[in-house]
Formats: structure tokens, C-alpha cells, sequence
């Protein structure tokens, strides 16, 4: 025997169209540059392998703050610093 699902029934009534972006979001922004990105992805890397470090406590929390400091001196990243 086969079983059918029921039929759904939906109300259509008016609708008004909304942006789907806000007005502030389309403000011109820069891109950013092959160099940017290049130290980005190289401050990443570096910070990756001393998270490693402090999740298996080769480092303390202290020593893991010293180590980020370093590396957005270093490379400078764009959004280094902000993530946590």
C-alpha cells in the first residue's frame, strides 16, 4: 500500500519586497592587496602552530599573549589581533 503525504496548502497573500542589504553596507570598500593577504595567511599560520603549542601546554597562556604579540609586530596582518 502506498502511503501520500499531504497536501500542503499555503496562503498567498500581498507581499512587499525588501532590499536585502542594507544601505550601509554599500559603502566602497578596498580590497585587499595580494601583500596584505600574503602576511594575513602567514600571521594565520604562525599563530595556528602556537595554538597547538598552549592546547597541548608545551606553552602557558602567557607565553601563547608573548608569541602573538611578536607575530603582529612581524607581519603586520590586517585583522591580526582580533580574533580570539
Amino acid at each position: 500500500m502506498a502511503s501520500h503525504s499531504p497536501a500542503i496548502a499555503a496562503r498567498i497573500g500581498n507581499f512587499v519586497a525588501i532590499p536585502a542589504t542594507s544601505l550601509t553596507d554599500l559603502e566602497v570598500r578596498t580590497p585587499v592587496t595580494t601583500e596584505q593577504f600574503d602576511r594575513e595567511k602567514k600571521y594565520r599560520a604562525a599563530l595556528t602552530i602556537g595554538k597547538f603549542m598552549l592546547k597541548q601546554e608545551l606553552i602557558t597562556d602567557l607565553e601563547f599573549q608573548a608569541i602573538d604579540a611578536f607575530l603582529v609586530e612581524k607581519f603586520d596582518p590586517v585583522f591580526g589581533g582580533l580574533s580570539g
